[in-house]
C-alpha cells in the first residue's frame, strides 16, 4: 500500500515513502487498504483491487492538500477579496483598501505568506491621512463694507478628520472677527 500526498505547488502527488506498507492478503479476494491520517490532508476514496497470484498487487492511496481561507474585514474602507488556497501554499498580499481621509497601514494579524492552517480573517488597520488646507486673511474693503480683499494665504498640512489651526494676522487698524475652525 503506497500513501501520496498532494504537492503544494501543483496538482502532483508524491508517495510518502516511510508509511509504505507491505501486507499478505490472499489471492484472488479484494485488498482491505485503509487510508492513513495526515494532519492538513484529506485521503481520497481508496480502490479496492483483486489480489493478484503474483505479488503484484499496488494500492495507491491519495492525499488532497486541504484548502483554507483568509478573509478580510475593511474595517470601514472597501472591500477586499477573499484568498482561497491550499495549505501551506504561498499567498500575495491582495490590493490594499481604501478608506476616504485614512492611509492604510497593515493587516491585524498580520498577512501570512504561506496559507495556513486554519481559515482566518485580518482586519484592516488605518492611520488617518494628512492634508494640506489654505487661510485666507482678508481685510474689509473701506468704500464698501461688505467686500473683503485678500491679502494673504497660509497653507497647512493637517491630520483628517481634525480641527484646524488657523491662527489670525494682526494687521494695524484692523480688529480680528471670529475664526471659523
Amino acid at each position: 500500500v503506497k500513501h501520496f500526498l498532494q504537492n503544494v505547488a501543483d496538482d502532483w502527488y508524491t508517495e510518502k515513502f516511510e508509511d509504505r506498507e507491505i501486507r499478505e492478503w490472499t489471492t484472488e479476494e479484494l485488498t482491505d487498504a485503509h487510508a492513513n491520517v495526515y494532519e492538513w490532508f484529506t485521503a481520497k476514496d481508496v480502490v479496492q483491487t483483486s489480489i493478484a497470484w503474483n505479488g503484484s498487487t499496488v494500492v495507491d492511496i491519495y492525499y488532497t492538500r486541504n484548502e483554507y481561507t483568509v478573509s478580510f474585514d475593511g474595517n470601514g474602507g472597501s472591500a477586499v477579496a477573499p484568498i482561497t488556497a491550499k495549505y501551506q501554499a504561498a499567498i500575495s498580499a491582495p490590493e490594499y483598501p481604501i478608506k476616504q481621509g485614512y492611509e492604510f497601514i497593515w493587516w491585524q494579524p498580520v498577512l501570512p505568506s504561506n496559507m495556513p492552517a486554519e481559515n482566518i480573517e485580518l482586519v484592516a488597520q488605518w492611520s488617518p491621512a494628512h492634508a494640506t488646507y489654505t487661510v485666507e486673511h482678508k481685510l474689509q474693503s473701506l468704500e464698501n463694507q461688505s467686500e473683503y480683499w485678500q491679502v494673504l494665504r497660509d497653507t497647512f498640512t493637517w491630520i483628517t478628520e481634525s480641527q484646524t489651526q488657523a491662527i489670525a494676522k494682526i494687521y494695524d487698524w484692523f480688529t480680528v472677527q471670529d475664526i471659523q475652525q
